[in-house]
């Protein structure tokens, strides 16, 4: 048995017992037509999916097809910002030119994808890995805002600020080439604003659900380009 066999049959096995579960979701991107690690020769008649079934007993694989990059969430957002800039545009065309940046199509593909994370571990009380590409950008994004709406203490401002500084900070996120001022970094893209907009329309739904507002997002927004003196900012909250 490989090693990665191995790891994924040993969660299954805990989360049996701590969880009464044996199923672990897999959310990744679709694999292309290209050999992969999970062809073998003994098994060339299977197709992909019996061969993960082979190898990754438990595990099911919720798939996105060409997940969007960093280049392609900073394409969205230099339109959007120049469609901001725009004084001149009537109310029909900015929401076809919002339509047309593709943010907020994103923001909601994200939205939903937490969401469906949070259904396997809350209603199905199954474990869920997350794995997307280098795991810097989009697997950041998901498994933080699966942990901002299942866990309550993500929504207070201090757990709001230990879940950036373990899910982006430790966790390697590239702030500096990610989030420079003047998008000169061929590595530039919004990730991490992509993200607080996503908090936003959470918030904004379900104001009530935490502890700051919309003013300490504001402000975590400005410094999120190196987020390291959140403990400093004073914001009021919705009490």
């Amino acid at each position: 048995m490989r090693l990665d066999e191995t790891i994924l049959q040993a969660v299954c096995v805990s989360t049996e017992k701590t969880r009464g579960s044996t199923k672990l979701y897999i959310f990744t991107e679709k694999p292309d037509s290209t050999p992969t690690a999970l062809s073998d020769p003994m098994h060339t008649s299977l197709t992909a999916a019996q061969k993960r079934a082979y190898y990754y007993h438990n595990c099911q694989f919720e798939y996105i097809v060409s997940p969007p990059t960093f280049k392609n969430i900073r394409h969205s957002f230099r339109k959007l910002s120049a469609l901001l800039e725009e004084n001149k545009v009537g109310e029909d065309e900015f929401l076809i030119a919002l339509d047309d940046t593709q943010w907020l199509y994103r923001v909601q593909e994200l939205l939903q994808t937490a969401a469906g994370v949070v259904g396997k571990l809350e209603e199905e009380r199954a474990s869920v890995l997350v794995s997307y590409d280098s795991g810097w950008d989009r697997t950041t994004q998901i498994t933080s805002l699966a942990q901002l709406l299942v866990d309550p203490f993500y929504r207070t401002m201090n757990g709001f600020q230990i879940l950036v500084q373990k899910e982006w900070l430790w966790f390697g996120h590239p702030f500096e080439s990610r989030h420079t001022r003047h998008g000169r970094v061929k590595d530039d893209g919004p990730v991490f604003l992509q993200w607080v907009d996503c908090v936003w329309q959470v918030f904004h739904q379900c104001p009530s659900a935490f502890e700051f507002n919309e003013k300490f997002l504001m402000v975590s927004t400005y410094i999120g380009y190196v987020p390291l003196s959140w403990r400093n900012c004073v914001c009021q909250t919705n009490n």
